[in-house]
């Protein structure tokens, strides 16, 4: 399962595992960027690719895709918390809002699909997950404060849940890409 998967790093590993002969599920809101990334996918020989539009934030879309990838595919081995979204403006434009919106986005919905995906990963020999953070996860930057607030929180649950994990032999991966061009500012 790789939430924001039609586009950008998402569709970047979407590709790469889908060569490797992974079964893929992509999440992501945009049916139609959905479409492209599966017609794409689809090139390579063998590729078994579902694609769900899914808003990350709505509890209820995600636990439904995820429910739907497990009965489509009858297991999921892995969780890939990629979907994301930056906020550029400087802190006197900001508003509790655009925080609590980042944190929704990069912390709580992480969560809500680590909760979702944790009983299928335990009954999985491969189970693991990824969660894509950021290097403003590491070093706050100006113009971002609300994306870097988010990153740093996400950082700080993915180290916790690496440690509870471990005893269940669920492997937690923390990725901290730098700038790439991926359609955000």
């Amino acid at each position: 399962v790789i939430t924001g998967g039609s586009r950008g790093l998402g569709f970047a590993m979407a590709k790469q595992l889908v060569q490797e002969g992974a079964m893929v599920s992509l999440l992501a809101r945009d049916p139609d960027e959905l479409d492209r990334a599966r017609n794409t996918l689809l090139e390579y020989p063998g590729a078994r690719i579902l694609t769900i539009p899914c808003d990350v934030t709505n509890a209820e879309e995600l636990e439904a895709a995820i429910e739907l990838t497990n009965k489509n595919f009858g297991s999921i081995d892995m969780l890939i918390n990629n979907a994301g979204e930056i906020m550029v403006s400087p802190f006197e434009c900001t508003t509790r809002l655009d925080y609590e919106a980042q944190l929704e986005l990069h912390l709580y919905a992480p969560m809500k699909a680590v909760r979702l995906a944790l009983p299928h990963l335990v009954n999985s020999d491969m189970g693991r997950i990824v969660n894509i953070c950021s290097m403003g996860g590491k070093v706050a930057v100006p113009h971002m404060l609300p994306y870097d607030v988010s990153k740093f929180a996400l950082a700080g649950f993915s180290q916790g849940i690496t440690a509870e994990l471990e005893a269940i032999n669920i492997p937690v991966t923390t990725v901290y890409p730098a700038l790439m061009r991926t359609g955000s500012p």
